[in-house]
């Protein structure tokens, strides 16, 4: 006699201590964990493929001497999907002061799902912005400073 009840999930023999374990009961469990984990595991949208894990885990990192134009592209041969930038020497984040009035925004990241002041996507990298003008707001992009130099890290 086989396995009078099999498990909730897979439905694998669960033997009472009266059953008599048949060979065949065990080749068709076997089957059947090959099936499902191996289903699982290819499943892509549950689980990174090794091309996925290998991209995710090594950013792009690089840097750039901004020059000052209001608007540059920085290249990397890719559109990323995420990324982030900050200035080597300037605050990262805005602040103000009343000495000082506002200071710059030389920090932020950059998305599909949305960008921080002053920096965009392009098809083939970012865009960096740098705003030269009088304060008008809370935070200036400054993230093409003339001789500044900025890093970055983007993920493919």
């Amino acid at each position: 006699m086989s396995s009078s009840r099999q498990t909730q999930r897979l439905g694998l023999c669960d033997w009472l201590g009266s059953d008599t374990p048949m060979r065949e009961d065990f080749c068709s469990d076997n089957r059947l964990i090959d099936e499902k984990l191996g289903s699982h595991l290819a499943d892509t949208s549950a689980h990174l493929s090794a091309a996925d894990r290998q991209t995710f885990s090594s950013p792009v990192l690089g840097s750039y001497t901004g020059d000052g134009k209001q608007s540059r592209t920085i290249a990397l041969g890719f559109k990323p999907r995420f990324g982030v930038v900050y200035a080597k020497t300037n605050f990262p984040l805005v602040q103000y002061s009343p000495d000082l009035g506002y200071v710059p925004c030389a920090f932020g990241f950059f998305s599909a799902s949305g960008c921080s002041l002053g920096l965009s996507l392009a098809d083939n990298g970012f865009m960096a912005q740098y705003y030269s003008g009088s304060a008008s707001a809370a935070s200036l992009p400054w993230l093409n400073r003339s001789g500044t130099v900025y890093f970055y890290a983007a993920w493919r």
